[in-house]
């Protein structure tokens, strides 16, 4: 078993240290985990250049699109996806706490080398060619018609309803004056 950090989270990063990986091994690589689907997606183009990607088992995170684009293609096995809306439902309600000068509430805590630190843990979910369909499509995350149409253009993949749920959290955060007054006491009232 070897690791290797992938310096910037870098795909090129990531194409190097598999590169190195395959050579050093001759090409015996069972299975790949990768810190996000992007460096997945570097770590593929080195397997596809030796004939290996999709033989290889290998991982990413964030389901982007160019990662549920290779699971449905086979090159990529699955990817963790932790849903954008509960992330985002998550966040608008430790911020309202916040601002409301209460303690977030935590489901535990988790050591960071430091001290314990009180954490909101949320369940990933693993996508994979046989669940995509009930999750990241399902969730719209991204949209059905951008997988399955090759010539789509890159434009950002958030539907209507995500953006005014992300700008209601911006709204509901920013206009806490509470908050704000808070934070100008603790900055000398500036």
């Amino acid at each position: 078993m070897a690791t290797s950090g992938v310096d910037g989270w870098l795909p090129e990063n990531a194409l190097k240290i598999m590169e190195n990986a395959l050579t050093a091994n001759n090409n015996k690589i069972d299975a790949v985990v990768a810190s996000n689907d992007a460096t997945a997606g570097g770590a593929i183009q080195a397997l596809s250049a030796q004939g290996l990607a999709g033989k290889v088992a290998i991982s990413g995170q964030d389901a982007d699109l160019a990662g549920v684009k290779r699971i449905i293609s086979g090159t990529q096995t699955m990817t963790v996806y932790k849903p954008i809306t509960t992330l985002a439902t998550t966040a608008a309600e430790i911020a309202v706490e916040l601002g409301n000068d209460k303690a977030p509430h935590a489901d535990t805590t988790l050591n960071n080398g430091l001290k314990d630190v009180p954490s909101r843990l949320l369940t990933p979910i693993e996508v994979n060619k046989d669940n995509i369909e009930q999750t990241v499509i399902k969730d719209g995350f991204p949209q059905k018609e951008r997988i399955i149409t090759p010539d789509a253009p890159r434009r950002a993949s958030f539907s209507s309803s995500r953006i005014s749920l992300m700008r209601s959290i911006y709204v509901l955060v920013t206009r806490n004056e509470k908050y704000h007054q808070n934070l100008r006491n603790r900055e000398g009232g500036r």
